[in-house]
């Protein structure tokens, strides 16, 4: 009897530890998701902010190219 009490107490803490260690897993696999996920948006963010700097080169050339046939006339 008392060896069935124990066994039912062993199965409610290994339940309860197992419940337990699947949450851990879930909140390890969604911080993985959240990281994976501002990644990428640092990534679009990097190249949005590439993308600008090129149009502003390009902007800055073409400023320089202007002054520099205005100044020719």
């Amino acid at each position: 009897m008392q060896a069935a009490h124990m066994w039912n107490e062993w199965a409610m803490v290994q339940g309860l530890f197992e419940e337990q260690q699947t949450q851990e897993q879930q909140h390890i696999y969604q911080s993985q998701h959240e990281q994976k996920h501002q990644r990428h948006g640092q990534q679009q963010l990097s190249n949005e902010q590439q993308q600008s700097l090129r149009t502003q080169q390009q902007f800055t050339r073409a400023q320089h190219q202007q002054t520099a046939h205005t100044v020719q006339q």
